[in-house]
């Protein structure tokens, strides 16, 4: 171990936040921790009181085999786990409080049955009940609402609270006032955009009705005895709320926990892990991860939490890594070019706090091959662009199982592969296709079908989407039209 990563494993006892950039060896580091605390005679920690929290079961599998190479078969006694399988576990160790029996995970048609159910139940001329084709405009809202309010542990009660004070702010925000006077319309800079804030205001108040239906859709999971993913979450935070006793079971069984991948925690799992720690003033949480790298948003997580670690435990030990044993100095220093335009940044909110990652590789540190930044109107011209890139090293020759293209997520690449087959160039994707939307035959069943559901449930509900209905079944099976399709 390098100085930095050895200060960080050998910390005594109390709070550390280890803020490890990419390539740095965080999962190493966690490891190593692990095996130090063991193995030190004067802490007399056993395994069992050590609880180590991933991000991901494949994390948690990594740590494990890299614990049996260190400190042997004692590592199958620490308790490894993602948040979701240490709440899965909570609750079968405690079933007879949480009394659930034969519960089993909703689909997403029972999701969508439930909240359209809910939206029928509306009374006429409710905000979130529409009339004709678009009567269950807001399902899909209500899904994506109704998740987040999970994901962090939100109450009803919360989110009314932060809409009353985001409404009751709203005169204070520059977006709804005008920037510049217009004498002519009689505007002073400053004055408020009376439609604007009107628009937002309503828009408010179809959020404050959504969060209402959020007990309503719980009561009909529950009835059914159904639950989705992150009901596992709430129903620890409730547990440990509820039942003092349960809380201190745990916090007194874990003298240790550590947190992998920290920045891509979301509120409750936040929450989880300082009720586990909150049995000590000074707890022995070490949590290792990096502003720099929060890439799970989309499920809720925030670089907030990061921040909030050093104002919780402010004497808490915070260690940077800045060895990087991945990539080449070119490398780094572009990235760290990109990053630095980030104004969430740890080292714009930490006084005195710095982090400049440095090639250390043996083999990579000292490369000299410079990486390209480009930049593009639209993904469709970084699409053809390097759709004609890739075209042009085929017709020289180049060996195309020698390329490759990387993406954030398999979306991204969707428009490059429809470029490249119109091109001819061949290329195979990571990825298992889903014959129910990407193959032509499939999709235009399908579109058959949510029609005939949709005139089913209510006349001509399916009206608005019959046009586009036979002019994609018509492209997509042209060759078959006269036998799947009657022509019109």
């Amino acid at each position: 171990m390098n100085e930095a990563q050895r200060t960080a494993v050998e910390h005594p006892d109390g709070p550390v936040l280890v803020v490890a950039g990419p390539g740095t060896g965080k999962t190493q580091l966690l490891a190593a921790r692990v095996g130090w605390l063991l193995q030190h005679p004067d802490l007399q920690v056993q395994p069992r009181e050590i609880l180590c929290l991933t991000y991901t079961e494949a994390a948690a599998h990594n740590m494990r085999e890299r614990l049996l190479r260190f400190i042997g078969p004692e590592a199958n006694h620490v308790a490894i786990h993602t948040f979701h399988s240490f709440s899965h576990q909570l609750i079968q160790d405690n079933a007879d409080y949480f009394g659930y029996h034969d519960l089993a995970p909703v689909s997403e048609l029972e999701t969508d049955e439930i909240l359209r159910a809910l939206v029928d139940g509306l009374p006429a001329g409710h905000r979130l009940r529409r009339v004709g084709a678009a009567a269950y405009y807001e399902v899909p809202r209500l899904r994506q609402l109704f998740s987040a309010m999970k994901h962090e542990g939100w109450s009803p009660a919360e989110v009314q609270a932060a809409i009353a004070a985001y409404i009751e702010d709203i005169p204070n925000r520059p977006a709804f006032q005008y920037q510049q006077a217009n004498a002519t319309r009689g505007i002073a800079a400053g004055d408020m955009k009376p439609e604007l804030v009107a628009e937002e205001i309503d828009r408010m108040g179809v959020l404050s009705s959504a969060a209402e239906l959020f007990d309503p859709f719980c009561a009909a999971l529950k009835a059914r005895s159904r639950y989705d993913y992150d009901d596992m979450l709430g129903w620890t935070l409730q547990a440990f709320a509820e039942q003092p006793g349960l809380l201190q079971r745990y916090q007194e069984r874990y003298q240790h926990i550590l947190v992998d991948e920290y920045q891509d925690t979301n509120g409750a799992q936040n929450r989880i892990l300082h009720h586990l720690a909150a049995y000590w003033p000074n707890p022995n949480l070490f949590a290792v991860g990096d502003d720099d790298q929060s890439i799970f948003r989309f499920q809720g997580a925030s670089v907030a939490n990061v921040l909030d670690f050093t104002r919780r435990y402010p004497d808490a030990a915070v260690v940077v890594l800045e060895e990087n044993y991945r990539s080449s100095a070119p490398i780094l220093q572009l990235a760290s070019t990109l990053i630095a335009y980030n104004q969430e940044r740890l080292v714009r909110q930490i006084p005195g706090l710095t982090k400049e990652l440095m090639p250390r590789h043996a083999q990579f540190a000292a490369s000299d091959v410079q990486p390209q930044l480009r930049r593009y109107t639209t993904p469709l011209h970084e699409a053809a662009h390097i759709a004609a890139e890739l075209q042009a090293l085929q017709q020289a020759g180049f060996p195309l199982h020698q390329c490759a293209v990387i993406s954030r997520d398999h979306g991204q690449v969707d428009c490059l592969a429809r470029l490249l087959a119109a091109r001819g160039v061949p290329f195979a994707r990571k990825r298992r296709v889903n014959v129910l939307t990407e193959e032509p035959v499939a999709h235009a069943l399908r579109l058959i079908l949510a029609y005939v559901a949709a005139e089913t449930e209510r006349p001509h509900a399916g009206r608005a989407n019959c046009s586009r209905c036979c002019t994609w079944i018509a492209l997509s099976l042209r060759p078959l039209r006269a036998c799947v399709w009657p022509p019109a």
